[in-house]
């Protein structure tokens, strides 16, 4: 009696396994196959070319030679290049917590177009204010960098596409 309760325990077991195995791969399937395209769409660059112009090759020098990176390819190419293309650099420069107000300024002092009054938050109990940079100078894709009331930097964003 053991042995035929225990054979059929084992079957049971068995498809159990098997089936959760299936329906295991099944979801992993779906899933991949649901996020795939979102992740493949993600990752290309929309068409700069309808909302703004390229920079200026002034501008391309400008930015090249500040954030000193002469040999990047953004500044031997002879194709267009869009203000969003610098945006990675530019964001990468600039510490969190460490660079200061006037960090930012040596580098992209020229391109700043507004900062707002500072802003009070009492529940984090921080003062901070934000000012934009716009390489292309139309509005259209800016750095943003929040400063706490010490003048560092406490947030950076770009926008790029449909941001």
């Amino acid at each position: 009696m053991n042995k035929q309760m225990a054979a059929g325990e084992t079957t049971v077991n068995g498809m159990s396994r098997r089936l959760f195995i299936v329906n295991l791969a099944l979801l992993l399937a779906i899933s991949c196959g649901c996020t795939l395209p979102i992740s493949i769409a993600r990752l290309r660059k929309p068409d700069l070319s309808k909302y703004t112009t390229p920079l200026d090759s002034e501008t391309i020098q400008d930015i090249c030679m500040n954030f000193e990176i002469k040999d990047n390819r953004l500044c031997t190419q002879d194709r267009p290049v869009y203000a969003p293309d610098f945006f990675p650099i530019i964001l990468s420069t600039f510490e969190r917590g460490v660079s200061t107000r006037d960090d930012v300024k040596a580098k992209l002092g020229r391109y700043e177009y507004g900062c707002e009054p500072p802003t009070y938050e009492p529940s984090s109990e921080l003062t901070y204010y934000v000012c934009s940079y716009d390489l292309k100078g139309d509005r259209v894709f800016f750095v943003g960098i929040w400063y706490l009331d010490n003048d560092v930097v406490w947030r950076m964003t770009g926008t790029i596409g449909d941001d």
